[in-house]
């Protein structure tokens, strides 16, 4: 099973020297695309900028559903600096590949859910199990992005709604016809079996996954 993710790297590369090189060799499976401005964030599971672009963070989190941003710099004001404006993560230079690849790795907005009969990854833009792979909508992906959060509890409509942004008189039915969709997609990527239903109904109260969703990394 092949993962698809892309990293969107903002600004000056150069000053990585050869290990930018190393970087592509090794992931293989993400995609690494270069430009001065951030990708709509429908495009990019990850931001990573250098430290002289820290000023400009704010503006670059501050789009929706936007995916999480990593800092990396030669001097100690990376610390200082990048958390406080929002990133997920700061690295200072010299720095080992292999650091480098973990940390990348590791910030990659993606993770595992496991139903018992298989287990599903998930990036912004897809789904993928045992059986096949199959595109996801923005609000699939913010749902299970929530599921991962409420971590086998049951979650409410109305937080379901408000989540997703639904702006409905009837947004209990909107919420229902959501999780049909993503039930039905994560039941076409699994090994099928009786009996096997991905997200459970709560009658009165919400949904929640039949298991606990982990992190893969």
């Amino acid at each position: 099973m092949t993962d698809a993710y892309t990293v969107n790297w903002i600004g000056d590369i150069m000053p990585l020297g050869a290990l930018r090189f190393e970087l592509i060799a090794e992931c293989p499976e993400i995609s690494f695309v270069l430009s001065d401005i951030p990708l709509c964030s429908y495009d990019a599971d990850l931001y990573i900028i250098e430290d002289a672009d820290i000023p400009h963070i704010p503006d670059i989190l501050s789009q929706a559903y936007s995916p999480p941003c990593m800092v990396w710099g030669s001097t100690c004001r990376v610390f200082d600096t990048a958390l406080t404006a929002g990133c997920a993560d700061a690295l200072i230079l010299p720095a080992g590949r292999k650091e480098f690849v973990y940390r990348i790795k590791r910030n990659l907005r993606t993770r595992m859910i496991d139903f018992g009969n298989g287990s599903v990854r998930f990036t912004r833009k897809l789904i993928m199990g045992d059986r096949n792979v199959l595109s996801i909508t923005e609000k699939e992906f913010r749902l299970l992005l929530l599921f991962v959060n409420v971590d086998g509890s049951v979650c409410p409509k109305e937080i379901i709604a408000d989540y997703l942004g639904v702006k409905h008189a009837d947004s209990s039915r909107v919420v229902d016809v959501y999780i049909s969709k993503l039930r039905k997609k994560i039941s076409d990527v699994l090994p099928a079996y009786e009996g096997n239903n991905p997200i459970i109904s709560v009658r009165g109260k919400g949904y929640r996954t039949s298991t606990l969703i982990v992190d893969n990394l």
